[in-house]
């Protein structure tokens, strides 16, 4: 069970042990995943859908024909068919001709396949699959393979559901600076979303209802797990290690910890390198950061990033989207 931490907590960033974001995205963990954002209290998701059904139209009209779409860290691609779908109708009406071929970027390989099929076949966007990390994917852009197939073509890089800049504000500039460096100015574009919800009720309750708790926990545990198999011992016991959900008092920004219940001592066979983690110590392994459009927005001209438009998803929702030009 997920154990709800009543009382919030600083979390200014400094050293802590922290769970690489890699170890959720296994195979399993990534089809784990799909079943998060499905939840009924899980807003996110249904809300960038939403915004994208509304203005995807909008958003498509200023996508030039021939373009190539970058979906980093694509997950469920639910959440871009409203966007290609759009997009392939007004390249139908404006330019028949004409294709736009979308890469959708991501680290599982058999959940990049499943995610890419339930796609509806369009008549003018090609759909290919990247497997890999971000990392991957920007050398892959930088790279003599990349650039033969793509030297002139527009770029768009998407990054939906809280990709970048979901992050404290170093990390999260350095990460939005190494994506802002390889586009072009004039010519490439960046269409980023973020959750700006500020009601911490409506984000505490959109990870803590009975059903959507259960499925987090799993997911992170499941996390852990990965890390015994890829360190070579068995030092995660899930006895051992209890999951807290927490607010933050520096951000607007929810996290999920693992506490240890007792000392946990083990040595890694690679490098024998001893560790110990004491009872009550918390390992990082789930934030998620709520900015909205003016701090957004100050992250943006701190990378050379320029805002063009921004759209808001209907009704009461926080959710938004930008696109960004270089400066």
């Amino acid at each position: 069970m997920i154990r709800p931490c009543a009382e919030t907590t600083s979390t200014t960033q400094k050293q802590q042990s922290v769970l690489p974001s890699a170890l959720l995205s296994s195979d399993e963990g990534s089809f784990l995943w799909r079943e998060i954002t499905r939840l009924p209290n899980y807003y996110q998701t249904r809300d960038e859908i939403s915004l994208l059904t509304t203005h995807g139209a909008e958003i498509a009209s200023l996508v030039p024909p021939n373009s190539i779409l970058i979906d980093i860290g694509c997950g469920d691609t639910r959440k871009v068919e409203p966007l290609l779908t759009h997009l392939s109708t007004a390249l139908l009406e404006s330019s028949p001709s004409s294709k736009v071929t979308y890469f959708g970027l991501d680290l599982s390989q058999p959940a990049l396949a499943s995610s890419l099929s339930s796609l509806p076949p369009y008549p003018n966007i090609e759909v290919i699959g990247l497997w890999g990390t971000f990392t991957d994917g920007l050398s892959w852009l930088s790279s003599s393979t990349g650039t033969t197939i793509n030297p002139s073509r527009p770029k768009w890089f998407l990054s939906l559901g809280s990709i970048l800049g979901n992050d404290f504000p170093a990390p999260a500039m350095k990460l939005l600076s190494s994506w802002a460096s390889i586009m072009r100015p004039g010519v490439d574009r960046m269409l980023l979303g973020m959750d700006g919800t500020t009601d911490p009720t409506i984000i505490w309750e959109s990870y803590h209802d009975a059903e959507t708790a259960s499925v987090f926990e799993k997911f992170m545990r499941l996390g852990l797990s990965h890390s015994n198999t890829i360190l070579g011992v068995e030092w995660y016991k899930p006895e051992d290690w209890e999951v807290v959900g927490k607010m933050s008092t520096d951000y607007v920004m929810h996290q999920f910890v693992f506490r240890a219940l007792v000392d946990v001592n083990f040595r890694i066979p690679a490098g024998y390198h001893n560790v110990r983690f004491p009872r009550g110590h918390e390992i990082d392994c789930y934030e998620a950061f709520k900015f909205g459009p003016q701090d957004m927005v100050e992250q943006f001209r701190a990378v050379g990033l320029r805002q063009e438009s921004i759209w808001k998803a209907p009704g009461d929702s926080c959710i938004c989207k930008f696109t960004l030009l270089t400066s």
